[in-house]
């Protein structure tokens, strides 16, 4: 698990900021507290509602006079003079305004750059990307096998991954640049759009971690020239920037839409590398048995790693249809999605095995998203198909749908018409042995399978 590299920026270039967060700590508090107060409205204060106010949010007075504090040092305070402040006084002023956890503490590490003590008294931190690369870390993320993990920065780079992470974020880590970013992603990359359905969301949640990062370090230069990349080519990011939401992620669950095997609802927690300041460890997992963990488990088969050389070798020969041995070879050939006069719905197939000339018999590993199927078709030799995850349907020319598990061999004889493919509302991959040779075709392909003859289907019963 080597560093990773992914998209660069739209344009290929390297850009400053058109401000600076640390230049400035009486604007970045300033602008944090006139926010908080416009967004509080007398009834949410427990204030009554006297005359026309022409303004949004409480008054200066109504704050000063909530949080205890005398009208002229409260306005102070929102001028942005908040060195000095006690820690009782920016106590009092974040219930004032009814700041959560994350705004409370965002508040008072501004306090604490305004006081001369950048990024929250937290230790110096190494490289990201040689802290990133401790074997040991890498081992730990390799361990989790089951679900997405990967570690990020303060800057919402993406430093490593584990297998699964790598097939997961495939959008965002690309075929090469520089260090794969989620923000860069999430703002400059329109492929973002059908990744996170839920987009605005997660672009509210991108920046206000940013935010949150932004006051506890306000001296990070690399912090600053990503804000300012993202605000020169965003108007998106720069009017949440200028929000001043600030959150910490922690535990959720998001909505993503995955190229290869579509919509995974995960859950996910943050958890802080203590031995590495700065850097979190992330896990997404799918719940236990539900569509998203099926789709979950197709994506991890696909990432498997083959089996080692030795492993390989010590496999004993295949018998022929003549008895003779045959020896089967790795094939070479990419994952492939099946051309839709083959199949209705999204399939993808991964050829496994094929034995060496003049025999045509091959191996393929065939994966039917919820309610793709073949179409008709026949075999001029035969077909065996081995159902290894999820739950089909198969029916012969003439016969019933029938449901096919786990375990289950299925075998076609020669030209038997028939077709096969995922359940309705299932994931089912499986592994089909198709005969071959120089006289006969694989297979011949017929019509497809009306959606009115696949909701004939019986129902399945878990």
């Amino acid at each position: 698990m080597g560093a990773l590299t992914g998209h660069p920026s739209a344009l290929g270039l390297k850009f400053r900021p058109t401000y600076s967060l640390g230049v400035d700590n009486r604007q970045e508090v300033r602008e944090f507290l006139t926010t908080r107060r416009a967004r509080l409205t007398p009834e949410q204060a427990g204030l009554p509602v006297v005359g026309t106010r022409r303004v949004p949010g409480l008054r200066r007075s109504e704050v000063a006079t909530i949080a205890g504090l005398s009208v002229e040092y409260y306005a102070r305070l929102e001028r942005g003079q908040i060195a000095g402040a006690s820690t009782g006084v920016l106590d009092a002023l974040a219930r004032a305004l009814q700041l959560d956890e994350t705004e409370r503490a965002h508040l008072l590490d501004l306090a604490r750059a305004a006081d001369g003590i950048p990024t929250s008294g937290r230790p110096r931190r190494r490289t990201p990307s040689k802290a990133a690369s401790r074997p040991s870390l890498q081992w730990a993320l390799e361990a989790i096998t089951d679900g997405v993990a990967f570690v990020r920065d303060s800057h919402q780079n993406l430093l490593a991954t584990n297998i699964l992470g790598r097939a997961f974020y495939s959008p965002v880590i690309g075929d090469g640049g520089r260090t794969p970013n989620l923000a860069r992603f999430q703002f400059l990359d329109s492929a973002a759009r059908d990744f996170y359905p839920d987009w605005e969301l997660f672009a509210e949640m991108c920046v206000g971690i940013m935010r949150t990062e932004a006051g506890r370090d306000p001296h990070d230069r690399a912090l600053q020239d990503l804000v300012g990349e993202l605000s020169t080519q965003s108007d998106v990011f720069r009017r949440l920037w200028a929000d001043h939401n600030v959150r910490t992620h922690g535990a959720g669950t998001k909505r993503f839409h995955h190229p290869f095997v579509g919509e995974l609802t995960l859950a996910y927690e943050e958890l802080a590398i203590t031995a590495e300041p700065g850097l979190v460890l992330m896990v997404y997992t799918a719940e236990p048995g539900s569509p998203s963990a099926e789709r979950l488990h197709l994506l991890a088969s696909w990432t498997a790693p083959p089996k080692r050389a030795a492993e390989a070798q010590s496999t004993q020969p295949t018998s022929g249809a003549e008895g003779t041995l045959m020896k089967i070879t790795r094939s070479s050939i990419d994952t492939a999605k099946g051309p839709g006069d083959w199949f209705t719905g999204d399939v993808y197939i991964d050829s496994v095995a094929a034995a060496p000339p003049p025999s045509r018999v091959t191996a393929n590993l065939v994966h039917f998203m919820p309610g793709a199927r073949t179409h008709w078709h026949r075999h001029p030799l035969s077909q065996t198909v081995f159902v290894t995850e999820g739950i089909g349907l198969c029916q012969r020319r003439g016969g019933p749908i029938e449901i096919i598990r786990p375990g289950d061999r299925v075998l076609f004889e020669a030209d038997e018409e028939h077709w096969h493919g995922a359940a309705g509302n299932r994931l089912m991959v499986h592994l089909a042995i198709n005969e071959g040779d120089d006289q006969h075709d694989v297979v011949h392909w017929l019509e497809p399978v009306t959606d009115q003859a696949y909701a004939a289907a019986p129902p399945l019963h878990d």
